[in-house]
């Protein structure tokens, strides 16, 4: 994905997208600066039943929502216990219970919104 860092602070960067605006943790070896990236996004945390749901559009989107990120794209994959989410030519992968799949009726080719604490951005170009 695409990202253009706005602010930094520590290891926590603000950035635009075509998809939205939000915060993540920079883990790249490199120091971030305030430009334009090319990075992979990823998510520790483990996306339970109060944390995904079928979304009502079907358009890719990350929004900062106070504390709490919101990434909504295509459901790609589903694994046992992973989900591949498609934003634009990228993924990002979410470790998922199996509940949370099951209730929500979260299948392949819908579009999901999943609500996470924090996300980590890589650059890609290292």
């Amino acid at each position: 994905m695409r990202i253009e860092v706005q602010n930094i602070e520590n290891e926590m960067i603000s950035f635009t997208s075509e998809y939205g605006i939000a915060r993540g943790i920079w883990k790249s070896k490199s120091t971030p600066e305030i430009r334009a990236y090319d990075v992979e996004i990823s998510c520790d945390d483990i996306i339970g039943v109060d944390n995904i749901s079928v979304s009502t559009t079907c358009s890719e989107s990350i929004v900062q929502d106070n504390d709490k990120i919101i990434i909504t794209g295509y459901v790609d994959e589903i694994y046992e216990d992973l989900i591949s989410i498609k934003m634009g030519d990228g993924f990002i992968d979410f470790e998922i219970s199996s509940r949370a799949m099951l209730e929500k009726n979260i299948t392949v080719g819908c579009y999901a919104s999943i609500c996470v604490n924090a996300i980590v951005i890589y650059d890609e170009n290292l």
